[in-house]
């Protein structure tokens, strides 16, 4: 089993759905977790939240779909922890209604989130996840298998 006792973990898109909850468990598991979302304010009281319930979390606001943003995720974790034992690509978003209707900035922005998103944050993640031989956890959705209306 692995061992999660002082483990650093970033969850990304961890005020809400399964995100938070994955967040939630790591720490009752005993690991250090920063959460990330785009929205201060929601991410702040999600991270007061799982203060009051006990546990250690750093907050650290950022736009995965953003390369600059990511860099500056991974490095508030190292600051705030001095290491990084797992990432979880969790956020992302949907886009619902018909193809046709579907403009292509919206197929853009569901496409850097969903996608760039956990490649910008691996890139800047993998030499720490390396040094303390962790691990990378990317969440998808039925939708990347069937699609959905």
């Amino acid at each position: 089993m692995y061992v999660l006792e002082n483990k650093v973990a970033l969850v990304t898109g961890s005020t809400s759905g399964l995100g938070l909850e994955l967040a939630r468990q790591l720490c009752r598991k005993g690991a250090r977790v920063v959460l990330n979302a785009r929205g201060k304010e929601r991410l702040e009281a999600t991270a007061q939240e799982f203060r009051n319930s006990g546990f250690e979390v750093s907050p650290v606001a950022g736009d995965v779909s953003l390369a600059g943003d990511c860099r500056q995720i991974v490095e508030h974790c190292i600051k705030a922890y001095g290491r990084l034992d797992i990432l979880v690509c969790n956020a992302g978003v949907a886009s619902g209604g018909k193809f046709e209707d579907i403009t292509p900035e919206t197929f853009q922005k569901v496409f850097e989130i969903n996608t760039l998103g956990s490649i910008y944050l691996t890139r800047f993640a993998l030499l720490h996840i390396r040094k303390t031989r962790g691990s990378i956890t990317f969440i998808s959705s039925l939708a990347g298998l069937v699609g959905l209306p």
